[in-house]
């Protein structure tokens, strides 16, 4: 049984950047991204045993989050929410899968849910991974916490 868990979550989203092509003019404005069904998302974690890499390789859905950025003061604000499935992570261990599912409880709430926040920048168009900071509240095991 897997003891406390500390994990990164790292999102991979695919998403539709039409939305950037056009610079924001105002003072604040609304865009969208489309979260597609190429996204990934990929949970890094540790035990008191041992370290861990899970991931949902295919995102099932097609959502939308929406993005505010106020010039004036620089704020980026991210709206919208992701549902993944628990049954969808893949640990690459099916004793460390099993677990991670027990953990969370599967059965009981079979959806873990991402609300996003903020962002700490823009990402540049472009074909490279690249890290942005974001904050957002996650729902586990009907337990919502948030970095707010």
């Amino acid at each position: 049984m897997l003891r406390p868990i500390i994990c990164t979550l790292t999102l991979l989203l695919s998403t539709c950047f039409v939305c950037f092509s056009q610079p924001f003019e105002k003072t604040s404005e609304t865009r969208h991204w489309l979260v597609t069904e190429n996204s990934n998302l990929r949970v890094n974690g540790s035990t008191n045993i041992n370290t861990f890499s899970c991931q949902i390789p295919a995102y099932n859905n097609t959502d939308t989050l929406i993005i505010v950025r106020n010039k004036g003061t620089n704020a980026i604000i991210l709206k919208g929410c992701i549902s993944l499935s628990v049954q969808s992570f893949d640990c690459k261990n099916p004793i460390m899968t099993h677990d991670l599912r027990k953990t969370l409880k599967a059965e009981q709430y079979p959806l873990l849910h991402i609300y996003f926040l903020s962002l700490d920048k823009l990402p540049e168009l472009s074909n490279h991974p690249e890290s942005i900071t974001g904050l957002v509240d996650i729902e586990i095991a009907g337990v919502k916490k948030g970095s707010k």
